[in-house]
């Protein structure tokens, strides 16, 4: 299970409230990814700066508490985590299929990157691994590929958006990791994880690769779902 608290906590009681004026319907039947690619390229900025009233924190930076990945072979518990660079997201598109109201949307990033504290211990790929510390993590040239199955749910008679069954799918050209003292500081060890990690990161991300879609998609859906549960469905999609 993955559990993630943010450092600011949104808490809005309000629903039911009109749409935002950076968000404009669209037609599900009719030019559904020209019209959501140009709401989503216009809304991007202002979901940036964040918006209290709709439930969205700041996305520069975006700060978090807890982060757990486990892929069976390693447990990594990342903490006081700040993501910085999703402000210089390009949205590449939405589209949603329609007998099955399944939506993908994308975003391009040329540099995010998380840093915050860390405690992990197993193995990654073939290698033993342990330690606590502060962590760097820096993703170049990514593609992020989120998809979830557009639902309905009521609430006081009024109809909301809800997300089910939902999906990431990253492809990340480079990366730069640094995890400080591991192995109980020995540096000797730990430079050498780092620059083995750093030389196969290919390999590391396929290795954690469900773990780890799996705890961000959670992110992405706590910062959707709020947004959701405060704007009736039908101010944000027509029939």
């Amino acid at each position: 299970m993955f559990w993630v608290s943010f450092i600011a906590v949104f808490i809005v009681s309000a629903i039911g409230l009109p749409p935002p004026t950076y968000i404009k319907p669209c037609s599900i039947s009719k030019d559904f990814e020209k019209c959501s690619l140009q709401v989503g390229k216009h809304a991007l900025a202002s979901f940036a700066r964040g918006d209290k009233k709709y439930g969205i924190p700041p996305l520069d930076p975006f700060n978090f508490k807890l982060l757990e990945i486990n892929s069976g072979t390693l447990k990594i518990t990342l903490t006081d985590i700040v993501a910085m660079g999703l402000s210089t997201a390009d949205f590449t598109g939405m589209k949603i299929i329609v007998p099955t109201k399944r939506v993908k949307m994308g975003l391009k990033l040329n540099h995010l990157s998380l840093t915050g504290q860390y405690e992990m211990n197993g193995k990654i790929l073939v290698l033993p691994i342990q330690g606590k510390g502060p962590f760097q993590l820096h993703f170049y040239n990514g593609t992020y590929e989120y998809s979830y199955d557009l639902k309905q749910e009521v609430r006081d008679k009024i109809t909301y958006a809800e997300i089910a069954n939902d999906d990431l799918e990253i492809d990340i050209k480079s990366a730069k990791i640094n995890f400080e003292n591991l192995f109980n500081g020995d540096k000797v060890l730990g430079d050498e994880t780092n620059r083995f990690l750093n030389e196969n990161f290919e390999e590391v991300f396929k290795d954690l690769d469900q773990a780890l879609k799996q705890s961000i998609s959670s992110v992405c859906r706590l910062v959707l779902q709020n947004f959701f549960k405060r704007i009736p469905y039908k101010d944000l999609f027509l029939e």
